[in-house]
C-alpha cells in the first residue's frame, strides 16, 4: 500500500538535515529506511529528490513516498509488555534485540518494527507514534513507546530536557568503591576506535550517580542513575573507574558473562495527560541473579 508522509518545513527547521527532521517527526522510521528511500528518489523537498543529509535552507514540503508492506514484512518479536494504555506502551527489551533497524540490519526485527506492527494491528497508523528513546542492543530493560504524535512529542521533549529519571542495574568486578558516588566526566567519540566512546575533556558533559546494592566479595551489583544521556555513558563511566561492566567486550571487561550485565530497571516520566509522575519497573533479570551466585 503506497503511503505519503508530508512534513511542513518552517523557519524553525532551517539548516536542519532532512533525516533529522524525519526522525523527529516519524520515530517509527529507521535512519537506514529513510536512506533507502532517498536512494530510490522517494524522498523529496519541494518536489525535488534530496539526500538524507540535505540541509533544509528554506520553507516548503518534505515528502516521503513508500510502500507500507516494506515496513510490515519484518517479523514481529514477542516482547514483554510492562504497561499499556491508550497513550503509551512500556516494554521490557531483551538483551540482543535492537531498538531500531538500521544500517546493514535494516530488515532485522527490532523493538520499533514490532511496536509498529502491534499498533497497525490495533488500527493505529500515526507514523509519529513509536519509540521515543533507545537502548543499546546488548542492554536489556525498559523502553517507552508513544501511541500518537502528541504523546510522542511530549515524551521526546522530556528526554531532551532530562526530565526522565532512569535507573540501571550493572554488575562489575569488586574494587574498593564508596557506597555511593557521583561521576562527572565528559564523553566524546574515540577516534582511534570509532565504535567506542571515551572520557574526553573536550567531549560533552556526562554525569552518573552510582550506589553499591550488593557486594559478593568478587562482584558488585550497582545502581546507576545517568543524569545525562550520552551514547555508552554508563559503560564508559564504569570503565573509567577501572571496572568495565561484566560482559562488556567493547570496553575490555575482564569478566566473561553470557551477556552485557546492564539492565534498565526503572523509568519515571511525567504522564502525558496530566504530568503526574509515573514509574515503571523491570525486575533484575535471571541471568543477573545466576551470575551473582
Amino acid at each position: 500500500m503506497a503511503t505519503k508522509q508530508i512534513i511542513n518545513i518552517t523557519i524553525d527547521d532551517k539548516n536542519l538535515r532532512a533525516d533529522n527532521v524525519i526522525s523527529r517527526n516519524f520515530p517509527m522510521l529507521s535512519r537506514s529506511f529513510i536512506k533507502k528511500l532517498a536512494k530510490e528518489n522517494r524522498l523529496k523537498f519541494n518536489d525535488q529528490p534530496v539526500s538524507c543529509g540535505y540541509k533544509l535552507r528554506q520553507t516548503g514540503l518534505l515528502v516521503l513516498d513508500y510502500d507500507m508492506t516494506q515496513l510490515e514484512n519484518i517479523p514481529e518479536l514477542d516482547l514483554e509488555t510492562v504497561y499499556e494504555d491508550k497513550h503509551i506502551i512500556v516494554i521490557n527489551k531483551p538483551s540482543g534485540v535492537i531498538t531500531h533497524s538500521r544500517g546493514k540490519y535494516w530488515d532485522e526485527p527490532s523493538v520499533a518494527s514490532s511496536i509498529r506492527t502491534k499498533l497497525h494491528k490495533a488500527g493505529i497508523t500515526d507514523m509519529r507514534a513509536g519509540i521515543v528513546h533507545r537502548l543499546d542492543r546488548a542492554t536489556s530493560g525498559l523502553l517507552v513507546c508513544a501511541k500518537d504524535s502528541t504523546t510522542a512529542a511530549y515524551l521526546q521533549q522530556q528526554f531532551e530536557k532530562r526530565l526522565v529519571e532512569k535507573t540501571y542495574f550493572a554488575i562489575v568486578p569488586h574494587v574498593d568503591l564508596p557506597k555511593k558516588g557521583f561521576i562527572d566526566k565528559p564523553i566524546g567519540r574515540n577516534l582511534r576506535k570509532p565504535s567506542q566512546f571515551k572520557v574526553d575533556p573536550n567531549g560533552k558533559e556526562a554525569q552518573t550517580e552510582f550506589e553499591i546494592l550488593e557486594d559478593t566479595g568478587s562482584l558488585l551489583l550497582l545502581s546507576l542513575k545517568p543524569k545525562t544521556g550520552r551514547t555508552h555513558q554508563l559503560r564508559v563511566h564504569m570503565a573509567s573507574l577501572g571496572v568495565p561492566i561484566a560482559g562488556d567486550n567493547l570496553y575490555d571487561s575482564s569478566l566473561e558473562a553470557p551477556r552485557l550485565m546492564l539492565h534498565a530497571a526503572e523509568l519515571t516520566i511525567n504522564y502525558p495527560t496530566d504530568s503526574h509522575k509515573k514509574t515503571f519497573t523491570a525486575a533484575l533479570p535471571k541471568e543477573f541473579k545466576d551470575y551473582l551466585t
